[in-house]
């Protein structure tokens, strides 16, 4: 038998979870790294921010990314927010993102300045890779990998209580 305080609390959860979910609305996207690369270019896409730290990924863990990437294996999702005017801030896979641009001579510096195309390592599964750069690929699989969809996550709404810190703090602890 429950008593008055059990379906209390139980409708007070309830009420919380409900009031909750409507201050952090999400939608999802698939596209093609092709268009997040223009979107980047373009500044609709942040990459640079507060939340995360520097470009850290060495040569091996780049190269490892790309080669995934090239095979098709399943890739996490990217999370970002959606700021008023439309622009995504990305949240997580700040170093997935970086090792795409960087790999196609598209990632800026915090001063906005292009930096140098990656030269890959040999790979697990594709060895060939060795002192691959953007310019030295096909055409064919330029585009292959400029076709190649990604996952995303955004974020549309922020309470004051849930804020991108949070997120971020949850996703990597």
């Amino acid at each position: 038998m429950t008593t008055t305080l059990e379906i209390t609390a139980q409708e007070q959860i309830v009420e919380q979870i409900n009031k909750a979910k409507k201050e952090f609305v999400t939608d999802g996207y698939t596209m093609s790294i092709g268009e997040i690369i223009s979107m980047y270019r373009d500044g609709e896409l942040v990459l640079h921010t507060d939340l995360d730290k520097n470009f850290e990924w060495n040569l091996t863990k780049q190269t490892s990314y790309i080669e995934s990437i090239f095979i098709g294996f399943p890739l996490p999702a990217i999370l970002v927010s959606q700021d008023e005017q439309g622009h995504w801030e990305v949240i997580d896979g700040y170093q997935r993102l970086s090792t795409i641009f960087q790999f196609v001579g598209k990632l800026k510096n915090a001063k906005g300045i292009e930096q140098v195309a990656t030269a890959l390592e040999a790979a697990t599964f594709l060895p060939a890779l060795k002192d691959m750069s953007w310019e030295k690929l096909p055409i064919e699989l330029q585009l292959r990998f400029r076709r190649t969809p990604l996952d995303f996550k955004i974020i549309r709404v922020f309470s004051k209580s849930i804020d991108k810190h949070e997120i971020f703090k949850r996703l990597n602890a």
